[in-house]
């Protein structure tokens, strides 16, 4: 399963966590600096998209990104 998350405060990293561990596909979108240093931490960095997750732009660009990398 492909997965967008909009956030990565504690539940939008807490989910990303878990549904890596399940092997889903998962980005984690974030645009907070003090969050993006905690969550670099925590995760993956291919599964971190560095924007604002409230913006159309953004979401379609984390959405292409994502296609690139998982889908053929």
């Amino acid at each position: 399963m492909l997965v967008l998350i909009a956030g990565g405060e504690l539940i939008g990293a807490d989910l990303t966590a878990r549904l890596l561990g399940q092997n889903h596909r998962v980005l984690l979108i974030e645009h907070k600096p003090d969050i993006l240093d905690r969550i670099h931490r925590e995760l993956p960095t291919e599964a971190i998209f560095q924007g604002d997750p409230a913006s159309p732009r953004v979401l379609e660009q984390a959405a292409s990104a994502m296609h690139r990398y998982w889908l053929p």
